[in-house]
């Protein structure tokens, strides 16, 4: 064996095998150090992305998104129970009150809501608090929302609920069906179910 700059070993030359061990650490260092930036950068990119609840709903349901009814979407059951009362006769351009009633099931560690309307029903009323945490099981959170229908035909209100139980993260989208005027539930165009 030779000492010095290569090492060396019945003939064979081993100086390549320091430089490679440096040139992997260093790989490593950096791969690691990018690593954490993209975790930060994910992260990040998921809580810009978490304002957006009715996003934040399809990502945690892509199989929602079916064309097929012959393999619905699995049903997502909740640990918040909604309830919602129309507080008058929905009529065209009168406010309409509704009252949401959300109560939890068992502790939540995250409930996030959003709302969304269908074309020709706008939510009038300013928005409630949308994000609430360290829920106890049977707390109750009340919304009260205005809308306003332009006009008689079907509409909806698009309600999307996120919870986080322990690691556990689960959304669901549950549409409320207004009708106002001559028309009938019955007859309302369809509306992919989400309950």
């Amino acid at each position: 064996m030779k000492c010095g700059k290569h090492l060396t070993w019945e003939g064979h030359n081993f100086g390549i095998i320091p430089r490679m061990i440096r040139i992997t650490f260093k790989v490593l260092v950096l791969g690691l150090a990018l690593l954490q930036t993209g975790c930060s950068w994910v992260s990040g990119l998921f809580a810009e992305k978490a304002d957006d609840v009715a996003g934040l709903v399809q990502r945690l349901n892509p199989s929602s998104q079916t064309d097929s009814d012959a393999n619905p979407p699995p049903v997502v059951q909740l640990p918040v129970r909604v309830n919602y009362t129309f507080k008058s006769k929905p009529l065209a351009n009168e406010d309409l009150d509704v009252e949401i009633e959300y109560m939890a099931l068992k502790d939540i560690n995250s409930l996030k809501l959003g709302y969304t309307t269908s074309d020709g029903l706008e939510v009038v009323s300013s928005a409630p608090a949308l994000r609430y945490t360290d829920l106890k099981q049977y707390a109750v959170i009340t919304h009260h929302l205005t809308l306003l229908p332009q006009s008689e035909g079907h509409y909806f209100l698009h309600l999307f609920v996120v919870t986080q139980v322990g690691e556990q993260q689960q959304g669901k989208e549950i549409s409320i069906p207004i009708a106002l005027g001559k028309y009938s539930l019955e007859a309302a165009p369809a509306e992919p179910e989400n309950l």
